[in-house]
C-alpha cells in the first residue's frame, strides 16, 4: 500500500511522501530510492548595462554589479522498481524542484514523473520526461554545478534564453539498448501528441513532439546523435539534430556538440524564428583527485534573416568533491554578444541574467551541494 501511495504522490501538485522518508525506507524494500539535493552559492552578476538601466526597465534580469545569495533550485526524487514476475519490472520515478529563494511564484515544481515496465524488450513509460535531444546536451556538458550552465545559449535564443531544452508531457519514451563493437549501443523513441503547457492548468493540444536519440559508449569514448520535430510551437514548426561525443584520456575528457535547429514560421506568425540557427560547443575536464577542473567554450550563431545577432559564452570553473553527500564549486562565465545579440549570461541554474543588444554580462559564483 505505501508503494502505490508513493506513486500517487507522483501527481503535479503533491510531493507529501518526501517528508515521510523513514517510513518508505523501513516498509518497503530496498528498490525504493528517495534521494533529495540542497543547493546555495554566493555570486556576483552583471549584465554590462548602465545602473540607470537596470533599475527603469522592466526587465528583472538585468543588474548592475549585483553580489548576493543566489537562485538555486533544490531537488526531492524517488525511484522504485517492483517485480512483476521473471524478466519483467513495474518502475515509477518522479522529481520536484524547490525554489527557496522566492525568485520564482512557488515553492514546488514538477520536474520530471514517469512510470513504466521494464523487461527484454526495454522500457517502456508515460509521464512528463526528457527528450533524446535534452539528453544529448545534458551528457555533453560540464560546470553543470556552477553558474556556466549550458542552457544560456545551447537551444536557446537571443531574445528568450532556453526554450528547446525541453522535457515533453504527456510522452511515451522507449528505450532499448545491446552490446556492440565492444562497448553499448542504446537507443530511444519519444512520442507526445500534446508535449507542452504554458501553465499547470491550460493543455495546448497539438503540440506534438516526436523525436528519437542512439547513444554509443565504451570506456574511452561517448557517441550522441538525437533529432527531434516539434509541432505548433512558438508559432512554428521545429526540427532540431544535435551530436555530441566525448573521449576519455587518463584523466582528461573532452567533448564537441554540434547542434543544427531549423524554424518553419506559421502563416501569420508574429513572433521571429529567431531558434532558426546552428550552435557548437567544445569542452575539457581534467580531474585531479578529488577536484575536476573544466573549460567550456558555447556559441550561436545569427539566426536566419538577421545579422550580427549570434554569441559566444565562454567558461571556466572547478568542482571540489569533500564526501559522497557534499561538494564545493566555483565558476566564472561571460557571453559576449555580437552587435544586435542579446543571449543571457545565466539561464536556469542560478536564476536568469539578461542583457540588452550587444551586451557581455558575466558572473562569477561560489556554490555549495549537499545531497543525501
Amino acid at each position: 500500500m505505501n508503494r502505490f501511495f508513493c506513486l500517487f504522490c507522483l501527481l503535479p501538485g503533491s510531493f507529501s511522501f518526501v517528508f515521510q522518508p523513514a517510513f518508505a525506507l523501513d516498509l518497503i524494500d530496498e528498490k525504493l530510492q528517495l534521494h533529495a539535493m540542497i543547493s546555495m552559492s554566493y555570486d556576483y552578476m552583471d549584465s554590462d548595462v548602465s545602473s540607470t538601466a537596470a533599475n527603469e526597465l522592466t526587465d528583472d534580469n538585468l543588474v548592475d554589479e549585483d553580489v548576493g545569495y543566489g537562485g538555486n533550485p533544490s531537488r526531492l526524487n524517488i525511484e522504485d522498481v517492483i517485480p512483476i514476475n521473471d524478466g519483467l519490472d513495474f518502475f515509477y520515478a518522479g522529481s520536484k524542484l524547490v525554489v527557496w529563494d522566492g525568485s520564482r511564484d512557488k515553492l514546488l515544481y514538477t520536474r520530471s514523473y514517469s512510470a513504466g515496465v521494464r523487461g527484454s524488450f526495454g522500457s517502456l513509460s508515460v509521464g512528463k520526461q526528457d527528450t533524446p535531444f535534452r539528453t544529448v546536451g545534458a551528457q555533453f556538458a560540464i560546470l553543470r554545478s556552477t553558474i556556466a550552465h549550458r542552457n544560456a545559449l545551447i537551444g536557446a535564443t537571443t531574445d528568450e534564453g532556453n526554450r528547446l531544452n525541453r522535457r515533453a508531457e504527456k510522452s511515451i519514451l522507449w528505450t532499448n539498448s545491446t552490446d556492440l563493437a565492444g562497448g553499448n549501443l542504446e537507443w530511444k523513441l519519444i512520442y507526445s501528441v500534446d508535449s507542452l503547457r504554458t501553465s499547470g492548468n491550460i493543455d495546448n493540444d497539438k503540440r506534438a513532439v516526436l523525436g528519437f536519440g542512439i547513444n554509443h559508449s565504451s570506456d574511452r569514448y561517448t557517441l550522441d546523435l538525437a533529432h527531434e520535430q516539434w509541432e505548433q510551437i512558438y508559432e512554428s514548426r521545429i526540427n532540431a539534430t544535435r551530436t555530441a561525443i566525448k573521449r576519455r584520456i587518463n584523466e582528461l575528457e573532452i567533448g564537441f556538440l554540434y547542434e543544427i535547429i531549423k524554424q518553419d514560421m506559421v502563416p501569420g506568425a508574429i513572433s521571429l524564428p529567431t531558434l532558426d540557427r546552428n550552435a557548437f560547443g567544445v569542452n575539457a575536464a581534467y580531474e585531479i583527485g578529488n577536484i575536476t577542473y573544466g573549460i567550456q567554450i558555447l556559441s550561436a550563431e545569427s539566426y536566419a534573416g538577421s545579422t550580427d545577432t549570434g554569441a559566444t559564452m565562454y567558461s571556466i570553473g572547478a568542482e571540489k568533491v569533500f564526501n559522497a553527500s557534499l561538494s564545493g564549486s566555483v565558476g566564472y562565465t561571460q557571453t559576449k554578444n555580437e552587435a544586435n545579440g542579446a543571449f543571457q549570461g545565466i539561464d536556469g541554474v542560478r536564476g536568469d541574467l539578461g542583457t540588452l543588444a550587444g551586451g557581455a554580462p558575466r558572473a562569477v559564483g561560489l556554490g555549495l551541494r549537499y545531497r543525501f
